[in-house]
Formats: C-alpha cells, structure tokens, sequence
C-alpha cells in the first residue's frame, strides 16, 4: 500500500486523484490553500502542507508553475519520490530547491484525464528507481495513456500533447459552428463533429495507416471532401 499526498488540487490534481482513486493498493492525502477544492476530491484532507508530506510515500506536485520552488523550500521531501506536473520548471530547478535526497520525476498529462484519455510522457531523473517508474506508469495508466522520454523533450511534448486539446476543442468549434451556420442544430453539430474526431483519432491510432494515407481514403477526384481540404490547406 502507498500513500500518495497531492500538493495542490486544481483541475489536474483533482483529475489525477479521482482516477488514481481506482486503484486498490494505494492511499490518497491532499493539501490545498483553497479548501473548496478539496471538498469533492476523493483524497483524505490534510491540515497543512508538511502533514501530507510526512504521511505519503509518493508526492505529486499539482501548484502553478511559479510557486513551485516556495513551496518545495516549506517542505521535506528526501527519501521521498516527488513527481512534479508543473510546466517548464526543470529537474534541475526543482533539486535547487527540493530537500536533498529527494528522487523526481517530471510528468507532463493532459485534460483529457478528466475522462480517463489522457497523454502522460514521463520523464524520470537519473536517481529515480524501477520502483518508482513502474509506479509511475500504474499510476498514470489510470488517467489514459503513458510514454516515457528523456526529459530534453519535455518541452515539444508540452506543446504537442500538453496544450494540444486546446487545440482540438478550437477545431471543434469551429466545425460545430459551420455546421450552425449551414442550418444544424448546436446539439447535432456538436455531436457530428466531436465524435466525428473521436472517430478518425482512433483510426490514427490504430496504426493501419499513415495520416494521409486515411485522408486520402477519403477524398475522391473532383469531390466535395478534396476541394474543402484544399480550402483549409490554402486558408
């Protein structure tokens, strides 16, 4: 059985902690300044920062990026993994301030994990154990899917998979709103276009083919799909 004490319970902490919350072998703490977010997590509420530190085995570090060295200098984390979510702040930022000893590990999710889809690239220091990546895959396995990478291409992964399902819920819209605009209802445009989304992503993923491979399927000579792709490519 491991403890695991989230530092911060914002939209991603909170998503972790109720998809961890499904695994049998593990315990989860949680400490936040705001305690409105903690009320409808499923993590045990910690009176102070350093109590949920002390109890827990593993530490995720859920807080803004540029309070991440403040709060590691309030805290003991040696001996401890401490798996930090915060983008852009280094490994070697983190040592700087976090407790000597301390083993950490960089992961990068994505919203998608408030529906259990998400991307998790991991990025483990060189003094992380097996122990502590297996764990981390369990753990982040919850939440979607996880791949682990040198942490010098954490910052491509950022923008790639971290920032990329604004990027995709802006496609969305704007196909919602053509289909609006063309006389759909809002509810029947939405639904076409997410699922119809959904539905090509899964094909991507099913490694039968290369993206343009499957647009090609698509897109007949002189027909209507080819001329509007030639329209997106050209606007």
């Amino acid at each position: 059985m491991k403890t695991i004490g989230f530092i911060g319970m914002g939209n991603m902490g909170a998503a972790l902690a109720k998809a961890f919350s499904g695994l049998s072998d593990v315990t989860l703490t949680g400490f936040d300044t705001d305690t409105k977010k903690l009320s409808a997590s499923p993590v045990k509420v910690c009176a102070s920062v350093d109590e949920c530190v002390k109890g827990a085995d593993v530490i995720i570090l859920a807080v803004k990026p540029n309070v991440v060295p403040a709060v590691l200098e309030k805290i003991q984390t040696g001996g401890k993994l401490l798996i930090s979510i915060a983008a852009g702040v280094t490994i070697e930022k983190i040592k700087i301030s976090a407790a000597s000893g301390t083993r950490i590990m960089r992961v990068m999710p994505n919203t998608p994990a408030l529906v259990n889809e998400s991307m998790c690239v991991l990025c483990p220091d060189a003094d992380c154990t097996a122990e502590d990546v297996a764990l981390a895959h369990s753990l982040f396995q919850t939440a979607g899917l996880t791949l682990q990478l040198p942490e010098p291409q954490i910052n491509a992964v950022t923008a790639l998979s971290g920032s990329g399902p604004a990027y995709v819920f802006t496609f969305i819209q704007a196909l919602a709103d053509a289909g609006l605009m063309s006389g759909l209802s809002r509810q029947d445009a939405l639904l076409l276009a997410a699922q119809t989304v959904k539905g090509s992503a899964e094909l991507v993923l099913s490694g039968n083919a290369e993206p343009i491979a499957l647009r090609n399927m698509g897109c007949s000579p002189g027909g209507t799909t080819i001329d509007a792709v030639h329209v997106l490519e050209r606007a």
